[in-house]
């Protein structure tokens, strides 16, 4: 059985067994139950129809030290974990029968996609992410490719879809205040984010797309020689400025007027500042 040890990038005794798929608990470490997004959740939000896996990933939500938990519910914080498996979802339309020839064309894995008035913050602990950020009003987007130790901040009102390109689990913190509400609609209304994440060779086999307009980047960022490339979800109609179906790679900025520093995981930079650097995710943040 093969497990990842997680303590030294986030501060807490916790272990992914890749065998289970699931983490484990260990120490002062408040053991959670994951709450776990499955096919019949992702379906609104996966292009065409056709194999999915049953299980996209997993929320732990309110993971803590035993010693912080009365501390942190005090200040309306809360401390998630969130593992995305690696993995491709599958664009082949219902009834269609593959014999031979390549592949039905598919996109990376993904979160449902959502947005919400208070900002959050983000840890990459293993894999790599991709932190795709929508303005949902003037229908821009930019991408914030993220390795393990990086931090990344989502502003305030800014919808946002993480992406898995790698060949491991993509798991990943973050800090958001507990009083924070998300709103899914727009994702499961338009079935996905403005844009696609697929492997450049996938790009010219995906018959419903036929004639779209696509982000005209190749990005070799995804690991493993990978080549992603976007495109514009045509449900938005021409709600993506043509502007818009270019996304810049935006790069990472440091967070330590935040309390959040690169060298440390951003548990135990927090606990240190007994998480009152952490007071802004109570307000609207654009920054």
């Amino acid at each position: 059985m093969s497990s990842i040890d997680l303590e030294e990038k986030v501060g807490l005794g916790l272990v992914f067994d890749t065998g289970l798929n699931g983490l484990m608990f260990k120490g002062s470490a408040v053991g959670i139950q994951p709450d776990i997004r499955t096919k019949h959740q992702m379906w609104p939000v996966v292009s065409g129809e056709g194999r999915v896996p049953d299980e996209f990933y997993q929320m732990y939500r309110g993971v803590c030290l035993v010693e912080d938990r009365v501390k942190l519910q005090k200040l309306n914080l809360r401390f998630d974990i969130t593992v995305i498996l690696s993995c491709k979802i599958g664009r082949r339309r219902a009834g269609e029968i593959m014999v031979g020839g390549p592949p039905p064309p598919q996109e990376f894995n993904k979160t449902l996609g959502h947005s919400h008035a208070f900002p959050e913050v983000y840890e990459v602990l293993n894999g790599k992410a991709i932190y795709l950020q929508e303005d949902l009003v003037n229908g821009t987007s930019i991408a914030v490719h993220a390795e393990e130790g990086d931090k990344v901040l989502i502003p305030s009102y800014k919808g946002h879809v993480t992406i898995n390109p790698g060949d491991k689990p993509l798991i990943m913190a973050n800090w958001i205040s507990s009083n924070t509400v998300s709103e899914y609609a727009s994702y499961k209304s338009c079935r996905g984010a403005m844009h696609f994440c697929v492997e450049e060779e996938d790009r010219t086999r995906i018959p419903e797309f036929a004639g779209q307009r696509d982000s005209g980047k190749v990005i070799s960022s995804a690991g493993g020689g990978k080549k992603i490339k976007w495109v514009v979800n045509p449900n938005y109609g021409g709600y993506v400025q043509e502007g818009g179906s270019s996304i810049d790679s935006a790069r990472l900025t440091s967070l330590n007027h935040l309390g959040i520093l690169k060298s440390t995981p951003m548990y135990l930079s927090s606990k240190q500042r007994g998480f009152e650097n952490l007071n802004f995710l109570q307000r609207v943040y654009r920054d």
